[in-house]
């Protein structure tokens, strides 16, 4: 078992230290507050992030020959 500190907030956890696995793997988070509220969520509120991984965005961009930042200047542009 590995335990790594984080925050959560609005529905994020953000890890202070990087972990990688070869598959998926189940945790347990732990609030050390109080004063956290916890609530089932509702099969139509899931948002779907198991089915993204950071290597698919990767694998799904990878013929794209311009920064995003750069597409975004052109688009706002455009607009003006």
């Amino acid at each position: 078992m590995i335990a790594v500190a984080g925050v959560y907030n609005n529905g994020i956890i953000s890890l202070f230290k990087r972990v990688i696995t070869k598959k998926p793997v189940n945790v347990v988070v732990t609030f050390l507050e109080e004063n956290a509220e916890v609530t089932e969520i509702k099969e139509n509120e899931k948002t779907g992030t198991n089915d993204f991984s950071f290597l698919s965005a990767i694998e799904a961009t990878k013929d794209i020959n311009i920064s995003i930042s750069d597409a975004l200047i052109e688009e706002r542009g455009k607009e003006l």
